[in-house]
């Protein structure tokens, strides 16, 4: 914990700083130094963002890389700079299983500036300078055309169309994510608006949305295919489906995406026994088709596991934490349904051994979190969720007398759909009390 002070109001503040950047253990916490996220503070009492001044020790074992980092801001001396520092590598290599300690630890490479450490780590991640440039000028080109006025956009746009390319979009998006991990709505706001603009009056932009529309009409098609299917739908059924759309590799991609839980060892045995009886003919055709429907259920497979790795990673790190409320503002972009639903598995699991301790922890973090997803969620899923939390038709009505009129027709749109989610997963008691209350909320909204 470091004693802070706000550049803004001037009062004091405790924070966890970051200053041990182990990438074998929190891949993350790399990202966030490259997007220059790390120690990026909240004032609790005015609500002010700043970068906090830091030491640091960045390490990737994989590559045998540990760079240091005292900033001059600090105007520390140097002995002061060499105790900082050792105390770091120190914590670094206790950090370590033995087997993973090696001589390179103890011989880092330094870096003045900030920019010098991020240029050491793409350096060694193989990122040439020429790459580095591109990026910066792709985001100078950003940060002009969201100072572009409205009216004058279309034109900016397709004054720079050759320079609007795949990348483009990447930090486009990368900065949409910024800004909203940092609430700057303004930011976010001016994103939106020039991510519109791309998506209607550049090349690249009118060929995203053409391969979105067809990736969401493909992912529409299996869920339907699916659907009709039934809930007890079998492998082979699943087979037969896949063989008849093996041309589509589009549709192919969307069944394993909406599917890929029954794609499970079985499912690949069987339709090994099916290339086997089929005529010679078919089977190098079904052969590739087997091939990439286990190279998409793979890729399907890591990309889950990797999540869970992160859920879990963040997890300790909130479970470690002294301070709940700093490291969930920390950790925010990383709470999500897979983390909600790692944290409920180990609640679970702590209930079951009645570790009282490891419960209540676990118990506080939930409720935070939830509280959280509550204030991150549009007016209109807050209302329902009060309306749902309700104790009685009573509380229920007078909820919707007080709040209901300040929505429109989405209101109900969006309890419709919420009608039919509750039904399709199982809680008809949810759904048909909401259906209840759908009718005084249309009277309100309507009246």
């Amino acid at each position: 914990m470091h004693n802070m002070t706000c550049p803004n109001c001037s009062q004091p503040f405790s924070a966890i700083l970051e200053q041990v950047i182990d990438v074998g253990s929190n891949p993350q916490a790399k990202l966030r130094l490259l997007n220059n996220e790390l120690n990026v503070l909240t004032c609790p009492h005015c609500g002010f963002q700043f970068a906090a001044h830091a030491p640091l020790i960045y390490h990737d074992g994989s590559k045998e890389l540990l760079v240091t980092h005292v900033p001059m801001e600090l105007s520390l001396s140097q002995p002061e700079q060499e105790r900082i520092i050792g105390q770091l590598q120190q914590a670094l290599i206790n950090s370590l299983p033995p087997e993973q300690r090696r001589g390179y630890m103890f011989t880092p490479k330094r870096a003045l500036t900030l920019q010098s450490l991020i240029d050491q780590i793409l350096d060694a991640d193989g990122i040439t300078a020429e790459v580095r440039q591109a990026h910066r000028a792709r985001l100078e080109r950003i940060e002009m055309l969201l100072e572009t006025p409205e009216d004058q956009l279309a034109t900016a746009i397709q004054a720079h169309d050759d320079d609007i390319d795949a990348e483009f979009f990447q930090a486009l998006s990368a900065a949409a994510q910024l800004a909203a991990q940092r609430n700057n709505r303004e930011k976010y706001e001016k994103i939106a608006l020039l991510y519109d603009a791309l998506i209607e009056h550049s090349t690249v932009g009118r060929e995203i949305m053409m391969t979105v529309k067809s990736h969401d009409a493909a992912l529409a098609w299996a869920q339907e295919e699916l659907q009709a299917l039934g809930e007890d739908v079998t492998r082979e059924q699943l087979i037969d489906l896949v063989v008849e759309t093996s041309e589509d590799d589009q549709r192919i991609s969307a069944l394993v995406s909406v599917a890929w839980p029954l794609m499970d060892y079985q499912f690949f045995q069987r339709l090994t026994e099916q290339i086997q009886a089929a005529p010679p003919a078919e089977q190098s055709r079904l052969e590739a088709l087997r091939a990439r429907l286990n190279e998409l259920a793979v890729v399907i497979e890591q990309q889950n596991r990797a999540a869970l790795e992160q859920a879990a990673n963040v997890l300790r790190a909130l479970l470690q934490a002294p301070d709940l409320d700093t490291a969930l503002a920390r950790y925010a972009a990383d709470i999500n349904e897979v983390f909600l639903s790692v944290l409920i598995a180990n609640l679970q699991a702590a209930e079951q051994a009645k570790d009282i301790s490891a419960s209540a922890k676990l118990k506080l973090i939930y409720e935070r979190v939830m509280a959280l997803f509550q204030a991150q969620s549009p007016p209109e899923v807050q209302f329902l969720n009060a309306l749902l939390n309700a104790e009685d038709d009573a509380e229920a009505y007078a909820l919707i007398d007080a709040q209901a009129g300040q929505f429109g027709p989405e209101l109900l749109e969006l309890m419709d759909v919420l009608i039919d989610d509750l039904k399709q997963g199982g809680r008809s008691e949810t759904s048909e009390r909401l259906g209840e209350l759908r009718g005084k909320v249309e009277a309100v909204v309507s009246g």
